[in-house]
């Protein structure tokens, strides 16, 4: 165990980011604040091939930095993942699993790397083991992601529109508050030390929301990759909208390559055999929509004359003036 005090006793983070990084397991990252100046630590996980996940805050005061999480949307390899947690969060820790942990009080910025006073410890996979550390931290890290939500293109946009509230706001906190509390993302976070019970319902609501937004967040992922032109097959154009390319290779996908049609035990039997090789299987599912060796004529349909006529019935413009006969054409056009 050793004491990481910065410049009081010359044991910086940095010393931390260079000893254990290039030699633990993976990096998991517990740290209420991060800013965009201090990307050291995860840069240097991409630099050695080690997963990253990073669980950060979420409030109206913006503790995780819109350039921080464009710096992990634009992360092509999922073993980089940024997670947050609303509200009640504040823990300071980097576990190098496999090596040891830092707890202490120093947020993922340059201020705190370099300039503050701040005071922390050094735990050794050893120790660790010994005290039982590496159990409990384990659980700490399991009630944490149960509580967190996955970012996405769309919560970024969010972020961008909070930074411009707060500049444009007259520096009332409270006027802040009630503007963040009525455009907020997530769901207000309940933390950990709660006494209040909410009824299964909205239980079963707020599992639905979580499951809601990482399901968006899938689905781009999804989407940068097929839609990439080097894998978008001859027979869908250009110009084609990207959601319009995922809808049809999903639908293709699961028609085709998983065999759905026939019953949902193909679809369990697929998800048994990729649930643990997530990028391996993407691959192989992206391989099979650029080469497109199966019969693709409705699928070229629906890409080429009924999105188009979708996308005029459902415009903005449109939509609240649609005569009966169009309307039902729209219903038709959609399953």
């Amino acid at each position: 165990m050793e004491l990481i005090a910065g410049q009081l006793n010359k044991r910086m983070m940095q010393d931390l980011n260079l000893a254990y990084t290039p030699k633990c397991l993976e990096v998991k990252v517990a740290v209420a604040y991060a800013n965009h100046d201090c990307l050291e630590l995860f840069n240097k996980c991409i630099e050695h091939g080690k997963k990253l996940t990073f669980f950060g805050r979420y409030d109206e005061n913006i503790p995780v930095s819109a350039g921080v999480v464009k710096w992990f949307l634009e992360r092509k390899d999922r073993d980089a993942e940024c997670r947050l947690i609303s509200d009640f969060y504040h823990p300071k820790i980097i576990w190098w699993v496999g090596c040891g942990v830092y707890i202490g009080s120093a947020n993922l910025s340059s201020r705190a790397w370099t300039q503050n006073v701040e005071v922390g410890t050094f735990i050794s996979d050893d120790e660790m083991q010994m005290s039982g550390i590496d159990t409990q931290l384990g659980n700490i890290f399991f009630e944490i992601e149960d509580m967190s939500h996955g970012i996405s293109p769309a919560f970024l946009e969010h972020l961008k529109k909070l930074v411009t509230l707060g500049q444009n706001s007259d520096k009332e906190s409270s006027k802040l508050r009630e503007k963040f509390e009525q455009e907020r993302f997530f769901p207000k976070g309940k933390g950990l030390a709660t006494g209040q019970k909410k009824s299964p319902k909205e239980c079963a609501l707020d599992k639905f929301k979580e499951r809601w937004v990482d399901s968006l967040d899938k689905l781009w992922y999804i989407e940068k990759n097929i839609t990439d032109d080097k894998n978008r097959p001859h027979w869908i154009p250009e110009a084609t909208p990207k959601g319009v390319q995922t809808d049809q290779f999903l639908f293709a996908y699961h028609h085709f390559f998983v065999g759905g049609f026939n019953g949902d035990i193909y679809v369990v039997k697929a998800h048994e055999k990729n649930k643990n090789r997530k990028n391996e299987a993407l691959q192989e599912a992206v391989n099979w929509w650029r080469e497109s060796d199966f019969d693709y004529s409705k699928l070229e349909i629906m890409v080429s004359i009924t999105a188009p006529r979708l996308k005029e019935l459902l415009s903005r413009d449109k939509i609240l003036t649609l005569s009966l006969d169009q309307f039902c054409e729209m219903l038709s056009k959609v399953h």
